[in-house]
């Protein structure tokens, strides 16, 4: 299985005895997001096989970066072998598990995920970017490099929105530790000393990961030209 480059930051599984199927919630609906997983009657295949190879086809969604948050519905039994076959890392990402009955109507589910949905208050990576433009009028948002770093610098920063655009080179200064995109003989912050990064990105997101803020990587026009790649949400937002 291919992952792609952007990944919905929630994903419900939904396990039946004869299949099971990886949804994503956007625009209001239930969608695939990849094909089901069909129990091999015709081999007798055990139902400890059936979910191993469920956890086994799905398991780049568990281990990517991009999933925070696995919701398991359907039947209890199969929810329980699925997590005790799962590693610890990928277990926390589980928040709830919601039984099902093998007769649930599509429409009970999705109202079912409607309430999960408005419970954890999910939203898709495009409408963050929507949500990031209003909220930067009220000073909750910021969007650019230079506004970023330096609400990384403040300890603002709650989430970074990342367009596949931004690939930029830049420094970072060695005394308040700000980061940059400009040319610059010395850091426009504090006046410190520069040290030039390559590859600024990886240097962003080790420090995303350093101080638990969370990164979502969107592909947005308005993000890409308006915001040079880059957008944040403020922690007083």
């Amino acid at each position: 299985m291919r992952l792609l480059a952007e990944q919905p930051p929630e994903v419900f599984l939904i396990l039946f005895p004869d299949q099971s199927t990886l949804y994503r919630y956007t625009n209001g609906k239930l969608q695939e997001k990849e094909s089901p997983i069909l129990r091999d009657r015709r081999k007798r295949e055990s139902v400890e096989a059936y979910i191993r190879r469920v956890k086994d086809s799905y398991w780049p969604y568990f281990r990517s970066d991009d999933v925070k948050a696995v919701f398991l519905l359907g039947r209890p039994e199969l929810m329980e072998i699925f997590t005790s076959v799962l590693a610890k890392v990928a277990v926390q990402k589980v928040k709830e598990k919601i039984p099902l009955s093998t007769k649930t109507k599509q429409s009970e589910l999705e109202k079912i995920i409607r309430e999960l949905v408005k419970k954890y208050n999910i939203i898709n990576p495009k409408q963050k970017v929507e949500l990031a433009r209003n909220l930067a009028q009220r000073r909750m948002a910021v969007f650019g490099p230079d506004a970023v770093f330096r609400a990384l610098r403040e300890g603002k920063v709650k989430e970074l929105l990342l367009d596949p655009s931004f690939k930029p080179s830049g420094w970072r200064c060695q005394r308040c530790r700000l980061m940059g995109t400009t040319e610059e003989e010395q850091c426009n912050w504090c006046g410190g000393v520069i040290q030039p990064l390559a590859n600024l990105k990886n240097t962003l997101l080790k420090d995303a990961e350093l101080y638990d803020i969370q990164v979502t990587k969107v592909k947005h026009p308005y993000l890409e030209k308006e915001g040079q790649g880059i957008a944040a949400l403020l922690r007083f937002s």
